[in-house]
């Protein structure tokens, strides 16, 4: 089964590629962007906020570091 959807895939790679590039280029990104926020809900808060924090914390150490190697 795996081998017959193997080859059919690499068949017809061009068209699945297409069909996924179309059906992405169709989607409104305002309504995409509300569905993810609805299906993720919360966590979408707290991944922003981690975010925040580790790239902060990295800019920080960046920082440091770039003024210990100049001195």
């Amino acid at each position: 089964m795996l081998r017959a959807i193997e080859g059919l895939m690499l068949r017809h790679r061009h068209q699945v590629s297409q069909l996924i590039t179309d059906v992405v280029a169709s989607w409104d990104a305002r309504e995409v962007s509300e569905k993810v926020e609805m299906e993720i809900g919360k966590d979408l808060q707290f991944i922003r906020i981690n975010g925040t924090l580790v790239g902060g914390a990295v800019g920080v150490a960046l920082h440091l570091f770039s003024i210990a190697l100049t001195s």
